[in-house]
């Protein structure tokens, strides 16, 4: 908390505060707070992109949440741990699977927040998940 209140301090229109609160409040369910994040002046942010990409699917706008990535994609530069949650929740979970997948065999960093990660909740029954943690072996 204390970290979020000093990057809206030093610049409230920053990726670290505008990503972060946006997932907040998507956590407590407030997506209209969520989405007036958006609205702050743009910067060159694709893993911004790809929140507001998870914002419009988990509030039913799917069709535009799949526009936004596959030009996230296109471009080659994306959070691949919210744009793999954001696949499973425009029901393409198996796209998701394939970008965790990846991340493990590229040693990628996040992959130590694969089981804590509360947006990947949607994958804890998948065997594809399963056997991924299995791999990494976590407590």
């Amino acid at each position: 908390e204390r970290g979020l209140r000093e990057a809206q301090k030093e610049d409230p229109n920053s990726r670290t505060y505008v990503n972060a609160t946006a997932h907040l409040y998507m956590a407590v369910g407030n997506y209209k707070a969520a989405e007036a994040l958006f609205e702050r002046p743009r910067v060159n942010d694709p893993g911004r992109e790809v929140t507001r990409a998870y914002l419009y699917a988990v509030t039913g706008r799917k069709a535009r949440a799949r526009a936004l990535l596959d030009s996230i994609t296109t471009a080659g530069l994306f959070n691949a741990t919210t744009m793999a949650a954001t696949w499973a929740a425009i029901g393409e979970k198996s796209r998701g699977l394939d970008m965790l997948e990846q991340m493990v065999r590229d040693h990628g960093a996040l992959v130590v927040d694969f089981k804590v990660f509360p947006l990947f909740d949607v994958f804890k029954n998948e065997p594809r998940y399963k056997a991924l943690m299995a791999k990494l072996k976590f407590p």
